[in-house]
């Protein structure tokens, strides 16, 4: 027998898959949400998207989402910004995520710390671009949470 904590009684399923996760970002309402349910149960049969409603549910929608909008279009730049360590793309990414001008250096060091090992792996160059964003996203949203005040 399996049990699982629902913390919102009005959760289903559909609302979920239709508006977090990758299907969210990827599809963005596209079909009536539909197109996202579909991405959602095929990448990951929704573990991603349950999981980010239920943990944090402000990243299905709001700056966690305009951000993973944001590093999904212009992933080259931020990718080449975080390597060298600041850039415009990088500054518009952190004011989306609403960090103040202090935690900003602290978010970045961060961020290229732990976007240098995975520019490390052997398979990076030949990653899809869905997968690369979506580790970057992984890694801003995790130092974006603990610094920034969009938390």
């Amino acid at each position: 027998m399996t049990f699982a904590y629902l913390p919102n009684a009005n959760a289903s399923l559909d609302g979920i898959y239709k508006g977090c996760g990758l299907g969210h970002w990827v599809a963005n309402g596209y079909a009536n949400g539909w197109l996202a349910v579909t991405t959602n149960v095929t990448w990951d049969l929704g573990t991603t998207a349950s999981i980010s409603y239920y943990s944090t549910p402000g990243a299905c929608s709001g700056p966690f989402y305009a951000a993973a909008q944001f590093i999904d279009r212009t992933y080259p730049e931020l990718e080449q910004e975080t390597v060298q360590g600041e850039g415009e793309h990088m500054l518009a990414m952190l004011n989306i995520l609403e960090c103040g001008q202090e935690q900003q250096q602290i978010v970045r060091q961060g961020i290229r710390s732990d976007f240098a090992k995975v520019l490390a792996n052997d398979n990076y160059a030949e990653m899809p671009h869905h997968e690369k964003a979506d580790r970057y996203y992984r890694i801003v949203a995790k130092h974006a949470s603990q610094q920034c005040s969009v938390s």
